[in-house]
């Protein structure tokens, strides 16, 4: 319940930058819906979003770019190309 809360307070301030760590990985099937129906509304209207998460369909689903970690250290960067296959979830 507090996550919900917390989604809902952070994008009806309508913010400049979203930051989303692995917030789309938690709650049922409704409330995760709301949250892609929400966040595609606002990448619409031009807000950046940070997203945190080992969910390369996401990761490909909402954002452009990609920085992916390892042990903390940045291993792969670079544009995300909607017209190609999501990188590896192994690899994420």
């Amino acid at each position: 319940m507090q996550m919900r809360l917390g989604f809902a307070v952070a994008v009806h301030l309508q913010p400049d930058i979203l930051l989303a760590d692995e917030i789309l990985a938690v709650g049922d099937q409704p409330f995760q819906e709301k949250c892609h129906a929400r966040i595609a509304e606002l990448r619409a209207q031009g807000m950046t979003l940070i997203l945190v998460s080992h969910s390369s369909e996401q990761v490909s689903k909402f954002c452009d770019q990609y920085v992916r970690l390892d042990q903390g250290r940045v291993v792969e960067e670079g544009r995300i190309d909607k017209n190609t296959p999501t990188p590896s979830p192994a690899r994420s």
